[in-house]
């Protein structure tokens, strides 16, 4: 199938999201119109005795961000979530923990920032580009200001790991700020100092306020890079470019073997082209992209990784490690 023979002008945030959470899909659906099927996953058939850590990283995430936790629990009882009885209480109490721990580092971070902030939209001409961007408005984002407007915070909560690393250097887990960036430069390009920040169960991420003109000279590098993804498919892809950049600044020796687990899996994962619903459509194999991988790796991740702040970590191996 052929698609339009020229790049859209204009750009809805929504689309360099797409960019940064999986690249080939920019030529997929933008610009071929393919739909991708993921399969659905299957509703377990025995009583949920036991949470893997990405069931918990659901569960903990819907009750984080519910109004009235207990009536969320319940709801994720009744639906078969859970187990019963002495199990079940004992997954409840450590989703509560998980909840209580986010809570708690939020609350200690909005004593400055008194007031919610409202719906935001902004129409930004950059180069031959016009982008269409809104934020404050998805309720798993929590966007505050300061009580004169001069200044705003984007918070996000994960119940997760938000670093990775060895033991002596810590670097913030790359492939999951994607969102938190973009929100990040069209905030700052919109001309309030903004500071946003992932908080997760074993530290904190921030991204510091910059100048108007630097947000935008980012936006439209990514803009550049849209339309080259929506002219051919990029040889790149999320999660394993960023294990690249992460092996890369830890100066481990090996970072394009790194990169070739995450691409192809292991015995106690799988794989990042396994669980895609794109990459298959486009690879056959972690050669396809490997010549390239450091230099795109680079242009989509690098900066975002550059200015990610980690403020803290902690030691904890008991924590939802991976997010669908």
């Amino acid at each position: 199938p052929q698609g339009p023979s020229t790049p859209p002008q204009d750009i809805r945030l929504p689309q360099l999201r797409r960019l940064l959470k999986q690249p080939v899909e920019v030529f997929l659906r933008d610009r071929l119109n393919v739909t991708l099927d993921r399969p659905e996953e299957a509703s377990p058939e025995e009583e949920p005795f036991g949470m893997n850590a990405l069931e918990r990283f659901k569960l903990t995430d819907a009750i984080t961000h519910a109004k009235d936790a207990p009536a969320a629990i319940a709801l994720l009882q009744r639906g078969g979530s859970l187990a019963l009885a002495g199990f079940g209480q004992a997954q409840q109490n450590q989703l509560l923990k998980d909840r209580d721990t986010l809570m708690t580092r939020y609350a200690a971070k909005i004593d400055t920032w008194p007031m919610a902030l409202t719906a935001q939209d902004l129409h930004l001409e950059l180069g031959p580009h016009t982008l269409h961007a809104e934020w404050a408005h998805d309720p798993h984002t929590l966007w505050r200001s300061r009580a004169d407007h001069s200044a705003w915070l984007q918070v996000v909560l994960r119940p997760g790991s938000v670093t990775e690393g060895n033991a002596k250097i810590k670097l913030p887990r790359a492939e999951t700020l994607t969102d938190l960036w973009l929100n990040h430069l069209v905030a700052c390009a919109s001309g309030v100092a903004t500071t946003s920040i992932q908080i997760g169960l074993n530290g904190e991420v921030q991204f510091n306020p910059m100048q108007v003109d630097q947000a935008k000279a980012h936006l439209l590098h990514l803009l550049a890079l849209f339309d080259q993804a929506w002219d051919k498919p990029l040889p790149v892809a999320r999660k394993t470019a960023c294990a690249y950049l992460t092996a890369k600044r830890l100066q481990e020796p090996h970072p394009m073997h790194k990169a070739e687990q995450k691409f192809t899996g292991n015995r106690r994962q799988q794989g990042e082209f396994t669980e895609s619903a794109a990459l298959p459509c486009v690879f056959q194999h972690f050669e396809d992209i490997a010549p390239t991988l450091p230099e795109w790796a680079e242009r989509l991740y690098g900066d975002m990784l550059d200015a990610a702040q980690l403020l803290g970590s902690t030691d904890t191996a008991d924590h939802a490690e991976e997010a669908a």
